[in-house]
């Protein structure tokens, strides 16, 4: 875990502008949450009545600072030291957790997950699932589920190419969660498929919606 701590204090320290486009295309982006939302479009799912959102793996927080800026209540959970200073100075609300730290096959911050989640929110995990260790997952996926109040929507984007993945960690592997449940609908789910010849290699985008369970 040391390492990917590291890689991604590295990845936060670089900072660049919003969505550079040539050609109509995305070129560079600041985050692949600002990438991803503007490529599926997936803005059409949040409710501007329900202004509240939780990311898991900030980046370098300029996404929760641009909803922040529109009036929303926003915070982020990381684990960079480099993030703390970061978004102190941003104002940007933040917890530095481990995502990973789990104590007898349960998560060590529920309770705080629990907190942020008192209320109807919007739950961004974008591309950070598949760093967290494979044991981890369900934890954090059944928790979000449960601990959500109705009406919480979560936005997930998984990428099924990375090798540090178990084999089963792979397509629908996410969606695969949801399926079962009658407290969830499917709002969008697509792909972006980054080499034509091997079709594992790309992104699934998946947004869900928790239904209240009162008849």
């Amino acid at each position: 875990m040391q390492g990917r701590k590291q890689y991604w204090e590295e990845f936060n320290e670089n900072d660049g502008d919003v969505n550079i486009r040539e050609n109509g295309k995305i070129k560079k982006a600041t985050s692949y949450t600002h990438f991803f939302f503007d490529r599926f479009k997936l803005d059409n799912f949040l409710k501007n009545q329900n202004k509240r959102m939780l990311q898991l793996g900030v980046s370098n927080g300029k996404f929760l600072k641009d909803y922040q800026a529109k009036g929303w209540d926003v915070i982020g959970y990381d684990y960079c030291d480099s993030l703390v200073g970061q978004m102190n100075n941003n104002n940007i609300p933040f917890r530095n957790i481990n995502l990973n730290s789990t104590h007898n096959n349960k998560l060590t911050y529920e309770d705080k997950l629990e907190a942020d989640c008192k209320t109807s929110t919007h739950v961004l995990a974008i591309r950070i699932l598949e760093y967290l260790d494979p044991k981890t997952v369900p934890l954090l996926v059944f928790a979000l589920m449960d601990k959500a109040k109705p009406d919480t929507t979560y936005f997930f984007v998984h990428a099924t190419s990375l090798q540090n993945k178990p084999e089963k960690f792979s397509e629908n592997y996410i969606a695969s969660y949801f399926g079962p449940r009658t407290d969830i609908k499917f709002l969008f789910f697509d792909a972006l498929v980054h080499n034509k010849d091997k079709d594992k290699d790309k992104d699934e985008v998946l947004v869900v919606r928790k239904l209240s369970t009162n008849p």
